[in-house]
């Protein structure tokens, strides 16, 4: 018999490559279009001493709201229209006509109980090497009569933007950030501001650790004025988020939370609220990964 041909092999397919994940990210201060931002914040209660003519303060509160309802900032782009959902769900209205100030990275609202501020971090607020694209911060201040019909100093700090999905966030070395600190500080004999700029805090995406060492400056006399040196340790979650607790050698202590935003965790923003002795201080930390 002769044998037949040989049947030629079935040739191996060729594998369908696993398609790589792509994420979408939208600016986070984009006065063109309706945006609905979730925020984090801390907030800071001082209650005006009106019986001297001198700036200072009774009952002083600062605390970190990371563990209550979730704040959140709503833009309207044609009216102008900005609401801030305070912690506890109340909302502030400030309508277009209130807009007292609108630039390239910020917009700032006045009323008749105090001002609000929407702001992208970059070279013209920080200064930052260049603006951050996806994260924002915004301050809001306010002095309503309390319930004893005395003046209470209200300023909240937040940090929001387009936070970066789970399955973006880097899980392998590590990125150090250049950021800057803003925030507001009192005790009995006054307020005062907080600054800090080109500091450095460095995220270990294996480890899940957030570390660094940021130095808070009196906003009014950097030189003279109040010196913090914060201790920042905190924790990496799967989905971006931080947390943690900040110390200094001098008896500060505190807590913060916050966020990686953009792609791949670029950006970076936390708020914090922090005691030493007779101050209390809440602000805001953001930067970009180097």
């Amino acid at each position: 018999m002769v044998p037949g041909p040989t049947p030629a092999p079935t040739p191996t397919p060729t594998a369908t490559p696993t398609p790589v994940p792509t994420f979408a990210y939208s600016p986070a201060f984009d006065l063109s279009q309706d945006r609905s931002i979730p925020l984090i914040g801390a907030e800071l209660i001082a209650q005006i001493d009106t019986s001297t003519n001198s700036n200072s303060y009774g009952a002083i509160a600062a605390a970190l709201q990371d563990a209550v309802v979730n704040p959140y900032l709503n833009y309207v782009a044609t009216s102008r229209q900005l609401a801030l959902a305070r912690f506890n769900s109340t909302a502030d209205i400030y309508h277009g006509s209130e807009m007292s100030l609108q630039g390239a990275d910020r917009i700032v609202y006045q009323n008749s109980i105090g001002f609000a501020s929407w702001a992208q971090p970059g070279p013209n607020l920080g200064p930052l090497p260049s603006s951050l694209r996806y994260t924002v911060i915004v301050v809001q201040n306010q002095q309503p009569r309390n319930a004893a019909g005395r003046l209470d100093s209200v300023e909240r700090r937040y940090v929001g933007g387009a936070a970066t999905v789970s399955g973006d966030v880097p899980t392998s070395g590590s990125g150090s950030y250049t950021v800057v600190l803003t925030g507001a500080s009192a005790r009995p004999t006054g307020g005062d501001g907080l600054i800090a700029q080109n500091a450095q805090l460095t995220v270990d995406f294996a480890a899940r650790t957030v570390t660094g060492t940021v130095i808070a400056l009196s906003s009014s006399s950097p030189s003279a004025g109040e010196r913090i040196s914060l201790l920042f340790q905190g924790q990496l979650a799967a989905d971006g988020r931080i947390s943690g607790g900040l110390t200094s050698a001098d008896g500060a202590t505190g807590r913060f939370a916050g966020q990686l935003y953009g792609p791949a965790g670029g950006e970076l923003g936390l708020a914090f609220a922090l005691q030493r002795d007779t101050l209390q201080g809440v602000g805001t930390v953001a930067g970009l990964r180097r």
